[in-house]
Order: structure tokens, then C-alpha cells, then sequence
């Protein structure tokens, strides 16, 4: 199975209330097909939800009959956005880690995570 494949039974679900958890998005999606995982996205720092998620349905049909009954379908009184998901894209540029300070031609490193200004 290709990575293209894998990601056809995958829906993503955005505009989800705050308050919802794996849980729920297991209950209501399993009305459309069989649901092998679900999954709200978190902030990695405070835990708390991102509004969005992923729903991974055992089948092609399963997701196409997820996203005809629940795209636009109020959740908790918020219209939620059901579509395929898209493959990851790879980032432009790496990113830092908030430990590497960004360093210029006028500054120079004196100590770990310390910058100084060269004048």
C-alpha cells in the first residue's frame, strides 16, 4: 500500500469544540462506517485541543460516507469541516528548537543560550 493509499480512509475533521475527545469523535464517526482510530490533536504544551482531528475509517467507502454525512453537521453546536486528509508536506525550511538562539554577524555566542553584541 502506498503512502497515497494509506491516506485515502484517513478524514480530517476541523472546527471541533474545544470540550470533545477521542472518545466522542470514535462514537459519532462509527455512524458512518467502522472507525479503526480516532484522534483530537493537542498542543503539546498546555494539553489542550487544537479544534481538529483525524479519523482513520477501515475503508474508502467508510470515509467517503463520513464525509458526506458529517461534512458541515454541527457538533456541539459548531459546523464541523469533514474532508480526505492530505499527506503531510515536508517543511521548507528545518525549524529551531526554542533552546538554539538565532545568531547574526553582530552577535556572537559567550555561554550556552546566552547572546552577546559584539560592538
Amino acid at each position: 500500500m502506498t503512502a497515497t493509499n494509506a491516506n485515502l480512509s484517513k478524514v480530517f475533521v476541523g472546527n471541533l469544540p474545544f470540550e470533545a475527545d477521542d472518545q466522542d469523535l470514535h462514537e459519532i464517526f462509527s455512524q458512518a462506517g467502522n472507525v479503526v482510530a480516532a484522534r483530537i490533536v493537542t498542543d503539546r504544551y498546555t494539553g489542550r485541543s487544537k479544534g481538529f482531528g483525524f479519523v482513520d475509517m477501515a475503508t474508502n467507502a467508510d470515509a467517503q460516507s463520513a464525509i458526506d454525512k458529517f461534512n458541515g453537521a454541527e457538533f456541539n453546536g459548531r459546523p464541523i469541516t469533514v474532508s480526505l486528509a492530505q499527506p503531510k508536506k515536508a517543511e521548507e525550511a528545518p525549524r529551531r528548537s526554542r533552546e538554539q538562539p538565532v545568531q547574526n554577524e553582530h552577535s556572537s555566542r559567550s555561554a550556552p543560550g546566552r547572546l552577546t553584541r559584539t560592538i
